[in-house]
């Protein structure tokens, strides 16, 4: 009995010494198979990760104009797609773009600091009047999310664009 629990103890040793396995496994949710595009582990939220531009497939403009509106209302997306958003702002007044789920937007909604004050997480831009600025976001959760505005009175007044990302199908036997 001795003797056998010195060889399990002798590989579990072995085993855990190993690189591969001492290494710690990607956290990420599974959404059936390996990822389409290499990624670097940063910043990681409920809507999807910051994307890097040369795995970006598509790239949608959206304007926001001081009638309270952007140019787009709905945008559809594909589980995994890295989108480049253009974002231009062609009112008078600054405005902003808050790309987050619902939940996120009223955290945002509700704490409402004064925009130019804070530093902007990596989901968000404000812009001046006349200015055009870039993010690239890679859809890597499904779900329903928005691009919105969150300056005084604007989200009430449903300065938002509503994201559809469906679950991507299960790939491969499982």
């Amino acid at each position: 009995m001795t003797i056998r629990i010195l060889a399990l103890a002798l590989l579990s040793a072995s085993l855990l010494s190993t690189p591969a396995l001492a290494e710690p496994v990607d956290t990420h949710v599974d959404y059936g198979g390996p990822r389409a595009v290499p990624h670097e582990h940063g910043d990681i939220y409920s809507f999807g990760r910051p994307g890097q531009e040369k795995y970006a497939r598509r790239a949608i403009t959206l304007t926001a104009s001081d009638d309270m509106r952007y140019s787009e209302s709905t945008l559809d997306f594909a589980q995994g797609d890295t989108v480049k958003f253009v974002f231009t702002n062609a009112g008078s007044n600054p405005h902003e773009f808050v790309l987050a789920d619902k939940r996120t937007q009223d955290k945002v909604e509700k704490a409402r600091p004064d925009p130019e004050s804070v530093k902007s997480p990596p989901y968000s831009l404000l812009l001046a009047p006349g200015e055009t600025r870039t993010l690239v976001w890679q859809f890597d959760r499904f779900g329903v999310f928005e691009v919105a505005c969150h300056l005084p009175g604007a989200y009430k007044a449903g300065m938002v664009t509503y994201i559809s990302v469906p679950m991507a199908p299960k790939r491969g036997w499982r």
